[in-house]
């Protein structure tokens, strides 16, 4: 059975607070964010949402990376331009 996580584990694993969270959660929609598990409003499938992280960041996983710096709270798109360089850059 996969483990469910609330909105704060969700939050935490996106480097996000609750709050900003809930204020990108249409533009992670769009990012191609994973939807909570039917029937629920605030529960995802942790492993879904761990693969969604790491399809644009494995190369984040390296242990000599620089520290994130995330974009401000209203640039997704930002965000995700840092994540696809990332990926660029380890050739994947």
């Amino acid at each position: 059975m996969a483990r469910l996580i609330r909105t704060p584990d969700v939050a935490a694993k996106l480097g996000l607070s609750v709050e900003v969270f809930y204020r990108r959660r249409a533009q992670l929609a769009q990012a191609g964010f994973p939807a909570p598990c039917a029937p629920f409003r605030n529960r995802w499938s942790e492993a879904v949402v761990d693969a969604w992280i790491n399809r644009d960041s494995a190369p984040a996983a390296t242990a000599d990376r620089a520290p994130d710096r995330a974009p401000p709270d209203n640039d997704i798109t930002a965000w995700s331009k840092t994540l696809s360089e990332r990926a660029r850059a380890a050739n994947l």
